[in-house]
């Protein structure tokens, strides 16, 4: 399978594949008057102070995992970024909401950021591994450890 064609189809794949079946969620609200990041004038302040937990029974795979849209043809990409947060936990690992931008050039032109996401991922000890892996195959960098 090439890099694109997993991109587009085989990721997805794996993430279903490995899903797991939380039974509670732990949500973490985060608010701009705290921050995870201890500044000198707040250096009583702890994670746990920017969380607010309210836990949801769950009796599914919390998340329906879509393929990104196909692109026909080859385009040159000037700059990526993403960025992730956690958004809370269940009792078998993480949740987290993943963005990423792509600025492309198209006939010598660099064109606006193009946003995809938020995506949610559902992280569990489990799951990292085979994720990982799928990657870093798909990307032709042999079997890692994360």
């Amino acid at each position: 399978m090439d890099e694109r064609h997993f991109l587009i189809e085989g990721f997805c794949k794996v993430l279903n594949d490995v899903q797991e079946t939380p039974s509670k969620f732990k949500q973490w609200q985060y608010t701009l008057e705290e921050s995870l990041y201890i500044h000198e004038e707040h250096e009583e302040f702890s994670e746990e102070d920017s969380r607010r937990e309210i836990e949801l029974e769950l009796g599914k795979k919390p998340f329906k995992i879509s393929p990104l849209p196909d692109v026909e043809d080859e385009v040159p990409i000037v700059a990526v970024d993403a960025s992730a947060i956690p958004l809370g936990e269940t009792d078998k690992g993480i949740v987290a909401a993943v963005r990423t931008a792509v600025v492309r050039m198209e006939d010598g032109e660099i064109k606006p950021p193009e946003v995809f996401g938020p995506y949610l991922l559902h992280i569990t000890p489990t799951t990292i591994e085979p994720i990982y892996n799928a990657l870093c195959r798909a990307l032709s960098l042999g079997k890692r450890e994360p």
